[in-house]
């Protein structure tokens, strides 16, 4: 990521990446993560391509 972001960006995003990792559901709060940073910095590809890894959750999908 570039340093033009500020350093709270990098630290939302890691913690939607923990999120990801992580075997509980918590696909929706790494989303809702991404899309603060997004809503900021709508051209962040990085957290765009987060959001589409927590809604491709195969779980996720079976459930919903």
């Amino acid at each position: 990521m570039n340093e033009q972001y500020p350093e709270y960006v990098s630290r939302l995003l890691a913690q939607a990446r923990a999120l990801l990792q992580e075997d509980d559901f918590n696909q929706m709060d790494a989303a809702a993560l991404c899309f603060e940073v997004l809503a900021n910095f709508p051209e962040l590809d990085e957290a765009s391509e987060l959001v589409l890894q927590a809604f491709s959750d195969p779980w996720l999908i079976r459930d919903n």
